[in-house]
């Protein structure tokens, strides 16, 4: 066999040893730094390509958020990463949304296309005898030798009670099955493939676009050239600049002055209509620069009036970031915060850099895909940062604080991470009912997470959770 085939080989069995029936934890974070490392093995040629060793660095930070909280985020920012690497070994130029999708594609794809060629070769004329020949080889060899393992053991009763102790139970269907699965991901990790359509797309030669003259195009029957577009954009951007200076100009009142809610109007339906709304009006905004800027509009003459407008009214967008972002922090100071108001602010930054990204892209004269490629970059970089954050535990060090009645049942939902400071929690619950309820329903999520912690060993261990088994064991109420 080839190098690479005792990579995928030596990769799997890892694989198997560190998985099989595990939870994830340390051994997803030990898994990613050997495959890459295997990678380099394979093709050394990765360490002069800075994209693949920036997602290596953003896959290894990962592997120790996971390795340190073991909560559910660690794991898809890992699973990304790695979908990420996969691209990146077969494509470096990729972007990182094409780079995740040929990764997956690679994970599904490359062991049926090889399979199909090694059928192919086993069944060409000129292969027959030299693949039976192998088969042959090395098939008679181990039916040799089990025969005398049998041979052995009854002829000897040293031998035999030496083999009794050998623990074969953990090889099972289950077991079979699971390394295959291993296999069929390792060697799609390690033989990656791609779409050459999608490649060819997402690679060009400039990101730059070209000065050549738009073709002219029908609408309901009229022809539809470039000095149309020029003037059609100038009033649309005016009327949407004017509309969108009205919507800023009652959310700064709102701000800044009245701070009252229209009548019959919650802060709930206050702060989702207006993310909703965003949403969509972020979307057609962007859609509508993409498509004004395509292509002639940015270098005909007399340009700088639509590219102002174009500016102001992407700048107005952003403004409406702010306002949601003001709507989200007052909904939070009453309510309390939960993972939905925290994903606001994500979705918020998310869009902040998404218009940024758009302003960049006239300003540069780059093609759209320009921003398709950044903002999977940046989109990246925010999961990532994302997963170094226990969230259970800042919404539980919040809604502490507040001076209304907390959600009990909404805490009690949280990962275990949280274990510590709900307890904390129980003794300033003032109402006798609910801190009987609350302290019956939280010594049941102690009482299952000592079970898990039991089941568990140094494979799935992670920092968090050892961390809080040891302060359970010296905490009172966990031991009633």
């Amino acid at each position: 066999m080839k190098k690479n085939d005792w990579i995928v080989l030596g990769v799997t069995g890892v694989y198997s040893y560190l998985f099989y029936q595990e939870s994830i934890g340390l051994n997803l974070s030990i898994f990613t730094l050997l495959l890459i490392i295997m990678a380099i093995v394979k093709d050394k040629k990765l360490l002069k390509n800075r994209n693949w060793l920036l997602v290596s660095l953003l896959s290894l930070v990962a592997s120790i958020s996971l390795a340190y909280y073991g909560n559910s985020l660690s794991i898809i920012a890992l699973i990304f990463s790695l979908l990420i690497l996969t691209g990146m070994s077969i494509s470096t130029k990729s972007s990182i949304i094409v780079a995740c999708f040929n990764g997956f594609y690679s994970w599904l794809i490359s062991g049926i296309t090889d399979l199909r060629k090694l059928e192919t070769r086993l069944t060409s004329d000129k292969n027959k005898i030299p693949c039976l020949k192998r088969i042959i080889l090395i098939g008679v060899p181990i039916g040799i030798a089990l025969l005398f393992f049998g041979l052995y053991r009854v002829s000897n009763p040293i031998f035999e009670e030496l083999t009794n102790k050998i623990n074969l139970e953990w090889i099972s269907i289950y077991w079979i099955f699971f390394t295959l699965i291993g296999s069929w991901l390792t060697y799609g990790f390690f033989y990656a493939k791609f779409v050459e359509e999608i490649k060819a797309f997402d690679e060009p030669d400039s990101m730059t676009i070209q000065n050549i003259s738009q073709k002219e195009w029908t609408l309901w029957g009229k022809s539809i050239g470039i000095i149309d577009e020029k003037f059609s954009a100038k009033v649309l951007f005016i009327l949407l600049n004017l509309l969108i200076l009205i919507v800023n100009l009652g959310d700064l009142n709102f701000m800044f002055f009245d701070q009252e809610l229209p009548e019959n109007v919650t802060y709930a339906a206050f702060l989702h209509q207006g993310v909703g709304t965003l949403i969509f009006s972020i979307l057609v905004s962007v859609a509508i620069v993409l498509f004004y800027f395509r292509g002639e509009m940015n270098y005909i003459e007399e340009n700088k009036i639509i590219k102002v407008l174009a500016y102001v009214w992407l700048i107005q967008n952003l403004f409406l970031l702010v306002s949601v972002g003001f709507k989200n922090f007052q909904y939070i100071d009453i309510y309390g915060l939960t993972h939905k108001r925290i994903g606001v602010y994500i979705y918020t930054l998310l869009t902040f850099i998404g218009l940024i990204s758009t302003i960049l892209k006239i300003y540069l004269i780059r093609k759209n895909l320009f921003l398709f490629r950044l903002n999977g970059w940046s989109f990246y970089l925010v999961l990532i940062s994302a997963s170094l954050v226990n969230w259970d535990q800042l919404i539980v060090n919040n809604n502490q604080s507040l001076k209304k009645e907390i959600d009990i049942h909404y805490l009690l939902s949280l990962s275990d991470t949280t274990l510590p400071s709900l307890i904390n929690i129980e003794k300033n619950i003032t109402n006798e009912k609910i801190r009987e309820i609350y302290r019956k329903e939280l010594l049941q999520k102690i009482n299952k997470f000592r079970d898990k912690q039991e089941e568990k060993n140094w494979k799935s261990w992670s920092y968090l959770h050892e961390n809080i088994e040891n302060k359970l064991n010296y905490c009172q109420f966990a031991a009633e």
